[in-house]
C-alpha cells in the first residue's frame, strides 16, 4: 500500500512492502519484515523486521527470535 513517513520534518509518500515467510521442516518459525521505500526514487526510508525459530533438541524446544528496526535520519548525506 501507500503511506506517509516523515524524515526530517518532510512528508514523504512512500509504498509500503510487506514480506511474509514461514518454513517447516528440521526448523520451525517465521519472518516478516516491513519497508517503506520512497515513491519515484525508491529509497528504503524506514523498515522493521522479526525472526522467530523454533527447533527440537535432546533437551526440548529451543527458540530464536529476533527484532530490528531501522529508519533514515537524513535526506542528504553525512558529509
Amino acid at each position: 500500500g501507500t503511506s506517509t513517513v516523515v524524515v526530517q520534518s518532510k512528508r514523504l509518500q512512500t509504498v509500503h512492502i510487506r514480506e511474509v515467510a514461514s518454513f517447516s521442516g528440521g526448523q520451525t518459525g517465521s519472518n516478516v519484515a516491513d519497508t517503506w521505500y520512497e515513491t519515484g526514487t525508491y529509497l528504503p526510508l524506514k523498515g522493521t523486521w522479526s525472526t522467530d525459530v523454533h527447533t527440537a533438541s535432546p533437551v526440548g524446544m529451543s527458540t530464536m527470535t529476533a527484532r530490528g528496526r531501522f529508519g533514515l535520519s537524513a535526506l542528504t548525506p553525512a558529509s
